[in-house]
């Protein structure tokens, strides 16, 4: 009985075209005729890989965080620098971009007093 070599690719777990020639010629298979051995569809979608999906990133800092972390930021604490903190002009404070993401996103800025170590 002369089975195909397809049927024993899939028999020996998919292994290659080269290492059942290699069964044959150390005379553990009987010989074959490779002419029916074809693109294996079943080795093929096993070297696939699933595209990555990429993320609408509006809010980049935001995904980063909570992709990294797997929990939404809640407070950050910041020595008052001004280009990000934001200015006084007489009783009114003007917030710089990182103070004002913040607000957007309700975290809450905790500031510390300029000058200190921590």
């Amino acid at each position: 009985m002369n089975l195909s070599s397809m049927l024993w690719h899939k028999r020996l777990g998919h292994i290659s075209r080269q290492r059942l020639e290699r069964l044959v010629r150390d005379g553990m298979l009987s010989n074959h005729d490779f002419s029916d051995f074809k693109t294996c569809v079943v080795c093929l979608k096993g070297k696939m890989t699933a595209k990555t999906r990429k993320e609408k990133i509006d809010r980049p800092l935001r995904l980063r965080w909570s992709l990294q972390l797997g929990k939404s930021i809640k407070a950050v604490k910041s020595d008052k620098g001004g280009e990000y903190y934001g200015t006084y002009d007489e009783t009114v404070w003007n917030p710089g971009p990182f103070a004002k993401f913040l607000l957007e996103c309700g975290i809450d800025a905790r500031y510390t007093m300029s000058g200190t170590p921590q």
